[in-house]
């Protein structure tokens, strides 16, 4: 049974191969998911807590699943792996359909969860669960 950070680690890997898919050809958007991987594979808690310290203030735009978080938050995030391939995102975003868009929303929001999964992070949880079936709500083990 895979780990929640397996889960994290599987699921940003599939989206930016999503990504690849969709702009073939790329360096430096390849060099952007290298870079990311690598920190995963080096110290996956440490890179998963500050992928979450980046996404926290828009947590609701991503929730949400709101367009404004691909294309306005890359100034104010920490200088960090995840700076420059969000800076990368925010580049070809114009480029993307709204099927390619809507995976992203998706991938963004379940990456969101697994991380404050990860991370205990409870006003997130809080927050997340606003957006949940009441039935079904995000509990920490």
């Amino acid at each position: 049974m895979a780990t929640d950070i397996g889960k994290f680690k599987t699921t940003i890997t599939n989206m930016m191969d999503e990504i690849k898919k969709w702009i073939p050809s790329d360096r430096d958007l390849e060099t952007q998911c290298f870079l990311v991987e690598s920190a995963l594979k080096i110290n996956p808690r440490a890179t998963i807590t500050e992928y979450m310290s980046n996404v926290e203030p828009y947590a609701k735009h991503i929730m949400d699943g709101n367009d404004a978080y691909f294309i306005n938050n890359v100034e104010s995030l920490l200088d960090s792996e995840y700076k420059a391939f969000s800076s990368k995102i925010r580049t070809i975003w114009i480029s993307l359909d709204n099927i390619q868009k809507n995976t992203l929303k998706k991938y963004s929001k379940l990456l969101l969860i697994l991380g404050t999964i990860i991370t205990h992070n409870e006003p997130l949880r809080l927050l997340i669960n606003t957006y949940r079936d009441k039935s079904n709500p995000l509990l920490f083990s």
